[in-house]
């Protein structure tokens, strides 16, 4: 055993610049208080078409308010996504569980913080015309925090877990989490 020690991860930063990627996950991890008061935050995560360093597809994921009013960023990013803006119907209610497979073009640039560089979603928009869309290397997540299913809890990352842990939505369920299948991902004659 050494008597030096130094600061170990093995998270490796997606390099800033444009990627084809598709989206993985759709996580509800319930309210979240920051600098705006409480609000209701969800996490998408994306795979990209580059490599890291052991051959696996870059993820990257982003926190976004549970909102598509006019001034959201979740608005921004799925208007650019789909090509078009939300109709009158859908923004009484969107189904978010419809990007879960979608292709996209992101673009990423990256912020050093405490000397840990994150990589950060700037922008998401339409695959350009032609572009080969990538299919995700594992079945895609969704996690909803108001009825919780413990196998997809179990096969979050450790972050996201302890940020769901500690919303009062999953601590003030009055049942235990119940295991239940993650919808499938919707096929490309679905309309979104």
């Amino acid at each position: 055993m050494s008597l030096v020690t130094a600061a170990k991860s093995s998270f490796e930063p997606l390099p800033a610049g444009s990627y084809s990627a598709v989206c993985v996950s759709m996580i509800d991890v319930g309210t979240m208080t920051g600098p705006f008061g409480s609000q209701q935050k969800l996490w998408i995560e994306w795979e990209c078409d580059e490599l890291d360093s052991s051959g696996n597809r870059y993820r990257v994921g982003k926190f976004y308010t549970n909102s598509i009013s006019a001034k959201s960023k979740l608005r921004e990013h799925l208007e650019s996504w789909r090509g078009k803006q939300f109709t009158r119907d859908e923004l009484s209610g969107f189904s978010l569980l419809t990007i879960l497979g979608k292709p996209c073009m992101l673009a990423v640039s990256n912020t050093t913080k405490d000397d840990k560089t994150y990589s950060n979603v700037d922008a998401v928009s339409k695959l350009a015309k032609g572009m080969q869309a990538i299919e995700p290397s594992e079945p895609t997540l969704a996690f909803d925090v108001d009825d919780p299913d413990q196998d997809v809890l179990d096969r979050l990352p450790e972050f996201i877990r302890k940020i769901i842990e500690k919303a009062p939505e999953y601590n003030g369920r009055s049942q235990p989490v119940k295991a239940v299948p993650a919808p499938s991902a919707p096929t490309d004659d679905v309309p979104w």
